[in-house]
């Protein structure tokens, strides 16, 4: 979703909102372009990626699924409460991200 937000994103972007780090952000986005989902761009800092016709087709697709997964994930959960479990998670991956390893690590 953050990839049709962007438009595009460097892998360290998309490291970043995943909370994946070095080989496992091209382990993840792989499948993502071999498939047709996300497209490669050149840049200055290795290659940007974004989203393709058939990714953003595929994301349609998928889209209710998720949102129907969170509701009963979050089933009982006041509004208050779900604002501050989203606050929670946003602190949790700030912190991570302060603590991820170097790139080349």
């Amino acid at each position: 979703m953050q990839l049709k937000c962007d438009g595009a994103m460097t892998p360290a972007d998309v490291g970043r909102d995943t909370a994946t780090v070095g080989a496992g952000v091209e382990e993840a986005l792989r499948p993502l372009v071999s498939r047709g989902y996300v497209a490669r761009d050149g840049g200055p800092d290795g290659a940007s990626v974004r989203l393709t016709g058939e990714g953003e087709r595929a994301l349609s697709a998928l889209w209710p699924i998720v949102e129907r997964t969170e509701e009963r994930v979050l089933a009982g959960f006041s509004d208050d409460e779900r604002a501050r479990l989203r606050d929670f998670l946003a602190r949790i991956r700030a912190n991570y991200g302060q603590s991820a390893p170097p790139r080349d690590a």
